[in-house]
């Protein structure tokens, strides 16, 4: 994807680090580079043991809180470019530089009509990241089809590579994003596509759009992306040229999933606080293998005081979507977390439910959410 060769570093002091995020808030990292190959990613790495200092990559800022007090160690942006793809009967590979922006990769997919990732259409960051956060739209799942990932061992300087079941795909989660946080660096990843493969229409908040774009014709990708485009951009979820957006991470919190007790409990909450609310709301929750329950966070805090444009100092929640926490000029990251943290006290208070950030802190001691 990109090359193995070192070049001189350039390694920049006291970098601020809000402009690269789409939150803007929080202070600078000691030091700061760019990488653009695996020999320079593996000289900086070495550079930041030399030094003795913390280490933490960034990619597209999409999803990251980084506090007031910035990164105590050494930022590596990951900058990492590439795409190529290749057909093998029925299914395509695509592999792309880990740093690449991800809706560059959908894009890719979609003008060669390969499919498995349309869904993923106008989600910020980038390829590395919709990896490790495991990211889900619309019936899809990043994780279903990686084929393999490349990774660089902090560790050990070596590249290794994962299959899917190394990865541990979860719900929002992966091998990378908890257990092996700190150990490895993805560079690049390979997808597994269809070619001329089937729409995945089937999804409930996609069908209506669906409906009222194409009448009786049938969707294509390239329909089914620019659908799905518009369903976020009506969120302001969408961080691309010619979209209204928000300054925001997407949405704040993950969707928990909890056992059929606690579930049947929220439910018996809900009706007795509001049953009106509760069916207009609906659906609400999935029932998954095992019988464990899906609960949507943004109907949970729904029932706080906390409601669509609540604004705070300069900080507060989106006038399109209740999950989405945003920031206003001059808003700082202490702010930010306090209104997270005050949400998830509400929540808890009345469900008996933490909710947790989908957003990484960086650069936080000590962590400062509910966990």
């Amino acid at each position: 994807m990109s090359s193995s060769q070192p070049q001189e570093l350039d390694i920049k002091k006291n970098y601020p680090l809000a402009g690269l995020t789409t939150l803007k808030v929080g202070g600078n990292a000691d030091y700061y580079i760019e990488v653009r190959g695996s020999g320079e990613l593996k000289a900086a790495l070495e550079w930041g043991r030399t030094k003795k200092v913390p280490i933490t990559t960034l990619g597209g800022g999409s999803n990251l809180v980084v506090s007031d007090v910035g990164f105590r160690g050494l930022v590596v942006h990951m900058r990492m470019r590439g795409i190529e793809g290749e057909v093998r009967g029925s299914r395509a590979l695509l592999t792309a530089a880990a740093g690449e922006p991800w809706d560059a990769v959908v894009a890719y997919a979609v003008e060669h009509d390969w499919a498995g990732i349309e869904n993923l259409s106008g989600i910020p960051g980038s390829m590395g990241g919709a990896v490790v956060q495991n990211i889900n739209a619309y019936g899809q799942v990043m994780g279903d089809t990686v084929r393999e990932v490349e990774a660089f061992n902090v560790l050990n300087g070596q590249i290794q590579r994962f299959n899917n079941a190394a990865c541990k795909f979860a719900y929002r989660d992966s091998f990378f994003k908890h257990e092996a946080l700190g150990t490895y660096i993805l560079t690049a990843i390979t997808l597994q596509l269809v070619v001329h493969g089937r729409v995945d229409s089937s999804y409930q908040s996609a069908q209506g759009s669906l409906s009222e774009q194409l009448g009786d014709q049938a969707p294509t990708l390239k329909t089914m992306r620019e659908t799905v485009l518009n369903t976020r951009n009506k969120k302001g979820h969408v961080l691309l040229q010619g979209f209204e957006h928000f300054r925001s991470v997407g949405s704040f919190f993950t969707n928990p999933i909890v056992s059929r007790e606690i579930f049947e409990r929220a439910r018996a909450t809900a009706l007795e606080r509001n049953a009106e609310l509760e069916e207009r709301l609906r659906p609400w929750f999935w029932e998954l293998p095992g019988g464990r329950i899906k609960i949507s966070a943004a109907f949970l805090i729904e029932y706080t005081k906390f409601v669509k444009g609540y604004r705070r100092d300069a900080v507060g929640i989106s006038p399109r979507h209740i999950l989405s926490l945003v920031t206003y000029p001059g808003a700082t990251a202490e702010q930010l977390v306090g209104l997270a943290r005050d949400i998830q006290v509400a929540t808890r208070d009345i469900f008996a439910i933490v909710l947790l950030p989908e957003a990484q802190m960086v650069g936080f001691d000590p962590y400062p959410l509910l966990t």
